[in-house]
């Protein structure tokens, strides 16, 4: 289903209007209801609301009826936004702005011979139209694909087995998408143009609704058709033995009647499944690896598309309830829960001073609520639709498949992070940069194959460890360059799946309208697994301590470090290359004390899963406060949310110099808590918060030999 969006383009004309009340179809810029497969299509329809939205559907008219009717297949479905480019990967001009009507030019239309029903529903008042679409078989084939489908437990012929769609789509867009429909046998036939010979394709089922039940398999990549028949490229179904399912909920626990996409990650292989949201349902299938089968962690996304802008879309990453275990033939309920908006924060970017020639999507997200974005336009504002009571993170989107959408030699001032409320406006300024930032990878042989550049980035924090921006890595060279401003900065490398990790792990530069050209970051591949559980520990202590680091020995930054999040049964599953590595227990307070001691593993690449448990049990009696701690630590700080005193505690193993200092989300110092010799021993320091605004801010604590940068929440 994603691809269709790769092509669409919305072009908005002038007019009025006060419903959906019309839509019509354009061959080849004339208007009728029939084309030749190849022919270029644009559909246009109106909207009740300028600016605003509906749901576009294609249907394969089973009757005949050319009405939509309960016989009929559902193909895709899109959202549409009068004045707006749908899709994330279009870069395509509006050239007209929001005036009610939407035309979406397609280009060239191969989908299968057959009769369609094209349907919109206006998200503003509800009104719906449909028309039919006759799409009749190219006059002249000279080159074409077969194949057949099989499903586990069917025997053909079957009617389960007809009318799947097989998607066939190209290297050059221009070409357009084409597709088959399979019969009772299983089997089909894709017509290609003329000119398919000069372009790359892949082959298989895009539509993942057609085939609901079933794991959709791998496609066919990097085919060079020729003249006559190609394939035979054949698709067996099989039935998942797990599924994850259930239904996305308002705050209130109703079901919210939606079309949307939710994804299953297997955190160990890094697969994916996609699953349709249908009437605010979902049922998703989950992928095993080989005989990797027995308590797999697994993670649930969803796009979110369909939700944004009345609710916040799901954010998953920092909530430990759509992180979960799945084993063989164990399905799984898990509730999606997202939160209605009733506010907004307005944002925009100038470029030297003038709205900026393209358009760039803006996020804001709450730990808490949810997350959303939304595109600026050609005044370069945005508004993102949020819920109150809550501050939000926010931030620009600079970088996309590898590439950045700054323009050459500019940077955004400050970086791309801010923090604001519901009402503000945030300001982005793009501006010339004045230094250079440039480096390089270096990757064992035997494992570059292993290594997609776009599945990584690098980095630049200031030097309070704020991001700042992210740049992409050059497929050809493994070379990164970033323009930055003056001044002291961090970078680093990152992995999207964590299947790399870098040494050492950060680099520091200081640069003052100057060329740096020495950074290198070694990398090595994650052939293993570190399991470590937590047991005894405080009651869903997770929900805080969502995320655990490991590093490999040594003074950092000259390390390895691996980044895990917390699971419900006190999990964290790390990531790790072949070295030595030191796995401390983690401070979970006062009251818990760990039973173990730290411990240093040896991986090497023949070992996959290494497992260390770390017992606590809770003390007894009063901790006397200059008890001398046996290693250095920051505990989070209590209580969190706090209004306005809050108490961080720490434990020094001997007398050092302690700094502590109180930052925002834009990486401004807001506040100094400490900058003194402390003795050895625990302390404990208050923090008076009240001349703060309400918000999300972050501390940190220096010393010597180590740097802790932790959350904390003020709520007045």
């Amino acid at each position: 289903m994603n691809k269709l969006y790769l092509f669409v383009s919305l072009f908005l004309l002038i007019n009025s209007a006060f419903s959906s009340t019309y839509l019509k179809t354009l061959i080849n810029d004339q208007e009728q209801s029939s084309m030749v497969q190849g022919d270029f299509l644009t559909w246009e329809y109106d909207v009740s609301v300028v600016g605003g939205s509906a749901l576009f559907s294609i249907y394969l008219d089973m009757d005949k009826s050319e009405t939509l009717s309960d016989a009929d297949i559902f193909v895709i479905e899109l959202t549409q936004t009068d004045g707006v480019s749908d899709g994330d990967d279009v870069d395509l001009p509006d050239d007209s702005g929001e005036d009610g009507i939407i035309t979406t030019s397609l280009g060239r239309f191969g989908f299968a011979p057959a009769q369609y029903i094209l349907h919109v529903t206006d998200l503003n008042d509800n009104s719906e139209v449909s028309t039919p679409l006759f799409v009749s078989e190219l006059s002249s084939v000279t080159i074409w694909a077969r194949g057949t489908l099989t499903k586990e437990d069917v025997t053909s012929p079957d009617s389960s087995l007809a009318n799947i769609m097989i998607f066939a789509e190209p290297d050059n867009m221009n070409m357009g998408f084409w597709s088959g429909l399979t019969d009772q046998a299983g089997n089909y036939t894709i017509n290609f143009p003329d000119s398919a010979s000069d372009a790359v394709w892949k082959i298989s089922i895009e539509f993942e609704n057609m085939i609901a039940g079933y794991i959709n398999p791998d496609g066919y990549h990097n085919i060079n058709l020729n003249t006559g028949e190609n394939g035979p490229f054949d698709f067996f179904l099989e039935r998942p033995n797990t599924y994850v399912y259930g239904n996305i909920l308002d705050e209130h626990m109703n079901v919210i009647n939606i079309y949307d996409e939710v994804t299953l990650v297997n955190l160990n292989s890094s697969q994916e499944t996609s699953g349709d949201v249908v009437d605010g349902s979902f049922s998703i299938p989950a992928v095993f690896e080989g005989d990797d089968t027995l308590n797999v962690p697994f993670r649930l996304d969803m796009w979110g598309n369909g939700l944004i802008p009345d609710y916040l879309a799901l954010n998953s990453w920092d909530n430990p309830y759509y992180r979960f275990y799945l084993s063989l033939r164990d399905s799984l309920e898990k509730n999606i829960t997202v939160y209605s908006t009733d506010t907004v924060i307005y944002v925009a970017v100038l470029q030297e001073g003038n709205p900026p020639e393209q358009s760039y999507t803006f996020y804001a997200q709450n730990d808490s609520l949810g997350i959303t974005w939304e595109n600026s336009d050609q005044n370069g504002f945005a508004v993102l639709s949020v819920r109150s009571g809550a501050q939000y993170y926010i931030w620009m989107r600079t970088e996309e498949d590898g590439q950045s959408l700054l323009p050459d030699g500019y940077i955004v001032k400050y970086g791309s992070s801010r923090t604001a409320e519901p009402g503000d406006t945030v300001l982005y300024e793009i501006i010339p940069a004045m230094s250079l930032l440039e480096g390089r990878l270096t990757i064992p042989d035997d494992q570059l194959e292993l290594f997609n550049p776009e599945e990584a980035e690098v980095q630049l924090l200031n030097d309070n460890w704020v991001h700042l921006s992210s740049f992409p890595i050059s497929a050809d060279s493994f070379k990164f360059s970033i323009p930055a401003g003056n001044g002291g900065f961090y970078v680093k490398f990152n992995h999207y799946n964590n299947d790399f990790l870098a040494f050492p792990t950060a680099r520091y530069v200081q640069v003052e309208n100057d060329t740096i050209d020495t950074l290198r970051f070694d990398l090595s591949y994650a052939t293993s697994r570190i399991h470590v559980k937590i047991l005894n520990g405080p009651p869903n202590f997770w929900e805080e301590f969502v995320w655990m680091d490991i590093t490999s020995n040594g003074r950092y930054p000259y390390v390895y470090q691996s980044f895990a999040q917390g699971f419900e049964d006190s999990t964290y599953n790390f990531k790790v290359c072949p070295a030595e590595w030191v796995i401390r227990p983690p401070y979970l307070g006062e009251d818990y004390q760990a039973v173990s001691n730290d411990t240093v593993l040896s991986v090497n690449p023949d070992s996959s899963d290494y497992y260390l448990e770390f017992v606590y049990q809770m003390t007894t009696g009063i901790v006397s406060e200059n008890q001398i701690p046996q290693q250095f630590y920051v505990l989070q700080n209590y209580p969190n949310p706090f209004n306005p005193v809050t108490t961080i505690p720490l434990g020094l193993p001997s007398k050092m110099h302690v700094r502590i200092d109180v930052y925002n989300l834009a990486g401004q110092r807001v506040a100094q808590v400490l900058n003194t010799e402390l003795p050895a021993g625990r302390h404990r320091i208050i923090f008076d918060g009240g001349n703060l605004a309400s918000g999300l801010y972050f501390y940190k604590v220096v010393t010597s030999k180590s740097v802790v940068i932790k959350k904390l929440i003020l709520i007045k």
